[in-house]
């Protein structure tokens, strides 16, 4: 709920950026208000005849009506992107859809033109401070990977038995009719070409 009072408190504000969350928790609860005014028209026959929408739903709406663009503002500040593409809004369908993908991206990780990450700031960074790296804990090896379910890594087996010998590298051969070297695995003698 103090999603929605913090945009309440920015009224009119189309300066600075504002976060995914402030912007979805924002819509989120004016959806709700709405829809508990809707009912409220329905008791209490404020509806309109023809009209889906009541006059107390019809009034909140037009009341949320600026802080709504200002947040979207924000939040297109947000995403390093002007607040001159709320025009895109006027667009049907395409428009909207414009919006919702801008609304949907991500914040800008660093600083930019509109002012600091406000995540950044929500955990306690200056501004103009380089984006945190993911750390590492110290001295601790990658965990390892998952094993598939049902899998059981076999225990490590200690050796008992003596240290395997150094493996030495063969005598060198020679051909018997004309004492030519031959190399490891020959059957010819490259000098004289007999079988050996």
């Amino acid at each position: 709920m103090n999603w929605y009072f913090n945009v309440l408190k920015k009224y009119a504000v189309f300066t600075g950026r504002a976060t995914r969350r402030e912007f979805w928790m924002f819509h989120l609860f004016q959806l709700i208000i709405a829809v508990v005014l809707g009912i409220v028209d329905g008791i209490l026959g404020t509806g309109g005849s023809g009209s889906p929408v009541g006059v107390l739903v019809a009034l909140y709406w037009f009341a949320t009506l600026l802080p709504s663009l200002a947040v979207l503002v924000r939040r297109l500040h947000d995403t390093n992107r002007s607040g001159w593409w709320v025009l895109f809004g006027l667009i049907p369908l395409v428009g909207f859809i414009v919006l919702l993908a801008s609304a949907i991206e991500d914040s800008d990780p660093s600083d930019n033109r509109y002012g600091p990450n406000p995540k950044l700031m929500a955990m306690g960074f200056a501004p103009g401070a380089p984006a945190p790296q993911q750390a590492q804990p110290y001295g601790y090896p990658p965990p390892p990977p998952p094993q598939p379910y049902g899998y059981q890594t076999p225990p490590a087996t200690p050796s008992t038995g003596p240290p395997p010998a150094e493996s030495t590298p063969p005598a060198p051969r020679f051909c018997s009719s004309c004492g030519a070297q031959l190399s490891a695995g020959a059957r010819f003698c490259p000098s004289c070409g007999r079988s050996v």
